[in-house]
């Protein structure tokens, strides 16, 4: 009697030991998670890469885009409300300082993020999404050299409130024209389903 149960709980052991074996090499046979094999298993996996470039390049657009209207209502603000009668000076404190970095850190990131697009596969064989890319880089560049005077608004100690409105104005046009045309792009680079319709885009 102990012989038999002995017998048949090795032969339970074996089992259970082949069935994972078999299973840990099913799993190591699967593609890596960054690997391209499994990109292209997933479906759309380009496209899908492609896309959060987009999306990551198109919130922090938006970023800078609230930012430089915040720093627009800061530096009117002496302008609509002198305290007698003229506009007053106003003093370089931390906050016009951290909010132009802010800007110039987000404009800098959207440009990055779309290099990453123009090098990847569809970036570099579609040549509207080319002539697109162009575009957009170029108002990303106007936008950054508006960043670089917004800098120079605020080296004497005082704010060149004028001066600064003014690139604001022109930064959040830059900026608006390149997330519009950035909307656009995203259509030609979104996932394709088997049918051949647009798969909605992923919420953030």
């Amino acid at each position: 009697m102990f012989g038999r149960r002995r017998v048949f709980s090795v032969l339970v052991m074996a089992a259970l030991g082949t069935a994972a074996l078999f299973s840990s090499s099913e799993i190591c046979a699967q593609p890596r998670g960054n690997s391209a094999a499994n990109r292209m298993h997933a479906g759309h996996g380009w496209a899908n890469r492609n896309t959060w470039w987009h999306r990551q390049a198109d919130r922090r657009m938006g970023h800078a885009i609230e930012y430089s209207r915040d720093l627009r209502d800061y530096s009117a603000y002496p302008q609509a409300n002198p305290p007698q009668g003229e506009p007053a000076p106003l003093p370089v404190t931390r906050y016009p300082v951290i909010v132009i970095e802010e800007i110039g850190d987000n404009i800098a990131g959207a440009r990055s993020d779309f290099a990453r697009v123009r090098k990847s596969p569809a970036g570099a064989t579609d040549a509207d999404a080319q002539r697109s890319i162009q575009a957009i880089e170029q108002d990303l560049a106007a936008a950054a050299e508006q960043h670089a005077r917004m800098e120079e608004c605020c080296a004497n100690g005082e704010v060149d409130t004028e001066m600064l409105m003014q690139c604001c104005d022109d930064a959040i046009q830059h900026l608006e024209a390149a997330k519009a045309k950035n909307a656009h792009l995203l259509n030609r680079f979104a996932p394709r389903t088997h049918e051949g319709a647009t798969t909605p885009a992923v919420r953030d």
